[in-house]
């Protein structure tokens, strides 16, 4: 039950997407200036391009996806590697800013604070948890009517690993930010409640666990802390 409900909930946005995507790329290439001149113009085509990169990452997540839950039996267990979750942050802000323009690399800050560069964690896992906490901000920040900006705070203490993340605007009425992340909890007309939930799936699959809260400017905070083998 959890695994068919996590496939709908990560399947319907890249899917609206892929849509909206093929959509424009096809309204691009056939619209009147396009037919009165027999040729694609340098605007319309940059348009078709554009709109052509999003349906390539929206599928190749979708083919990520399937394949992970093909089985609908649960969760796959991490296979841990040695990476730079300040790396995967920027793969996850391609990934969404592929859907969304607001999210952009000038729009997200990392900080770093004490020990290595890197840690062993599930690099897909790791993606999917940033690209769902990056979609969410996103839309807080678009139905506020708020420009879009986030923050990561990589913090390498003895023994586990602090990722906290926080965005601008929760969009939440006062005291409702200890209810995000419950299975089916969502503001959303036609949201599932499953995105945090998800990402404190994927800390908890490492060992780890989440927290959320309000931050001092009315945002949230993601508080994701993963152990370190050998407090180190």
């Amino acid at each position: 039950g959890e695994a068919s409900a996590f496939l709908a909930h990560q399947a319907r946005t890249p899917l609206a997407s892929l849509s909206l995507s093929a959509r424009t790329a096809r309204e691009a290439l056939s619209g009147d200036a396009t037919a009165a001149a027999g040729a694609v113009d340098a605007a319309s085509a940059a348009l078709a391009r554009e709109a052509a990169a999003r349906i390539e990452a929206d599928a190749t997540r979708l083919s990520t996806l399937f394949s992970r839950v093909r089985s609908l039996s649960g969760f796959k267990d991490p296979e841990p590697e040695e990476l730079d979750p300040a790396a995967v942050l920027s793969e996850a802000v391609a990934t969404a800013g592929a859907r969304d323009p607001r999210v952009t690399a000038a729009a997200v800050t990392v900080s770093r604070e004490g020990g290595p560069a890197t840690a062993r964690l599930d690099r897909a896992y790791l993606r999917e948890a940033f690209v769902n906490l990056l979609s969410n901000s996103a839309e807080a920040c678009a139905r506020c009517a708020s420009p879009f900006s986030a923050s990561l705070a990589m913090r390498f203490k003895p023994g586990r690993l602090e990722l906290d993340y926080s965005d601008a605007v929760s969009g939440l009425p006062p005291g409702e930010a200890s209810r995000v992340g419950r299975p089916r909890y969502t503001t959303k007309p036609d949201g599932t409640g499953l995105g945090v939930w998800l990402v404190g799936r994927i800390a908890a699959l490492h060992g780890g666990s989440l927290s959320v809260s309000d931050t001092p400017a009315g945002g949230l905070r993601f508080l994701m802390t993963f152990p370190r083998d050998g407090g180190s």
